[in-house]
């Protein structure tokens, strides 16, 4: 048994009542086989919003800029491998990856070389659980590499990517890892994830799903009983003859049947608005889990009960505001940092998409309605910088007061904050 455990990542624990429990969850994805792969797919609740991040994530494009120019380039070896990063993929399905491994925990991505070597490079996102850890990284996920000599030993680690076909070995100088919670929780080489907080509402939801399915099963079922007084010699048991004559009746397209004795019918279940419940508890569930995503409540009811077009264009743009740049900004970051290209500033835009231009021009109504309350207070005599405190509006310059105590065209804004 213990062999048995120590393969699978089995935990047995003994209860109260001395009989054993077997655990079959591991918030520890890289050293264990955990289900929250699994717990994922198998749930659809959690499934649309991981997929619905991935999908708005996968529509986002890289933008590359010298630090000291705003204006983009458009050829650089670190853009030619991200439009082309392995054989299998296009860069929009490399995109993907990342975000949904990066939600589910740790997003581990393989790289042939730390030399930039434009399309000829190649990248793989890597499936945690395939990921073999030997012990060494246990022992050392929480040590301090100080040392340049500390840092090379671990670097020149070797790790092994285990699947039916393939035993693919590598050093972990070829592994970058990009965590969704901070690694220096649990360990350097993984960290929790979200998933973990959400178990036990993923589970209910699927104990609600199941629920819903059973009794819709049952809803069109009933039950036939004859009339039978065990006091009465009269009346005998029904027979197996007399049932298979009800359920024949029962289930026959005739409108009338003649019938011995009259019969009871009773449905399964009496109260078939049960299911509409279920279907809400679902949908309770998803927020839940969007809220852990960083999802706002209100972005999931605009893209789930019908709202207008608008409202979720604007439920998509918070998504992207509030739960995916934050991500692409770290995931920019890190990949010129492993290929080492300096002076350079590589960005993940969403710019081009219509529902972040509807977000931008809500933006800019503010920053035109502000505009105006700014002309409106000076027109009245207030001082202008005053005024501008007041609104929360960075002014660069003040031109002089005209006639009506207004500035002159020379006012310019900095940003709105």
């Amino acid at each position: 048994m213990g062999l048995i455990n120590w393969l699978t990542g089995i935990k047995p624990i003994k209860q109260e009542d001395g009989t054993w429990f077997y655990q079959l969850w591991s918030s520890n994805t890289n050293f264990n086989k955990g289900q929250r792969l699994q717990l994922v797919l198998e749930n659809p609740a959690a499934l649309f919003l991981f997929v619905l991040l991935s999908d708005l994530y996968s529509m986002g494009e890289y933008k590359l800029y010298r630090k000291s120019d705003e204006e983009p380039i458009e050829e650089h070896p670190i853009l030619d491998f991200l439009k082309n990063p392995n054989p299998m993929q296009t860069e929009e399905q490399f995109a993907w990856d990342y975000m949904f491994w990066r939600k589910l925990g740790c997003a581990n991505l393989y790289l042939d070389s730390q030399v930039l070597k434009g399309d000829a490079s190649i990248g793989y996102w890597l499936v945690p659980d395939h990921i073999n850890w030997p012990t060494w990284f246990d022992r050392n996920k929480k040590t301090l590499f100080v040392s340049q000599s500390a840092v090379r030993e671990l670097m020149e680690k070797e790790l092994e990517y285990k699947t039916e076909s393939q035993n693919f070995k590598f050093k972990y100088k070829n592994l970058k890892q990009f965590f969704d919670v901070s690694n220096g929780i649990n360990g350097w080489f993984t960290s929790p994830s979200r998933v973990d907080a959400l178990y036990k509402i993923i589970k209910n939801s699927d104990n609600a799903l199941n629920s819903k399915n059973i009794n819709s099963n049952f809803a069109s079922k009933f039950l036939v009983a004859g009339k039978h007084d065990p006091q009465n010699i009269n009346t005998l048991p029904m027979g197996e003859g007399e049932k298979n004559d009800i359920e024949t009746k029962m289930l026959g397209g005739r409108n009338v049947h003649a019938m011995k004795s009259m019969v009871d019918i009773k449905r399964f279940i009496e109260k078939a608005d049960i299911l509409e419940h279920l279907d809400k508890a679902w949908l309770d569930d998803a927020m839940k889990i969007g809220q852990m995503l960083k999802i706002p409540q209100d972005v999931i009811g605009n893209l789930t009960k019908g709202s207008t077009y608008e409202n979720q264009e604007m439920a998509r743009a918070a998504i992207v505001s509030y739960a995916l740049e934050p991500d692409a900004q770290d995931f920019c970051k890190g990949i010129l940092d492993y290929f080492k290209v300096k002076d350079m500033v590589l960005k993940y835009s969403f710019d081009h998409l219509p529902f972040v231009q509807a977000f931008e021009k809500s933006r800019s109504e503010v920053k035109m309605n502000l505009a105006k309350a700014f002309k409106d207070m000076v027109d009245a005599g207030a001082d202008q910088q005053q005024s501008a405190d007041f609104l929360g509006i960075e002014i660069d310059t003040f031109g002089p007061r005209n006639e009506s105590g207004s500035g002159t065209g020379e006012t310019k804004m900095k940003k709105v904050v």
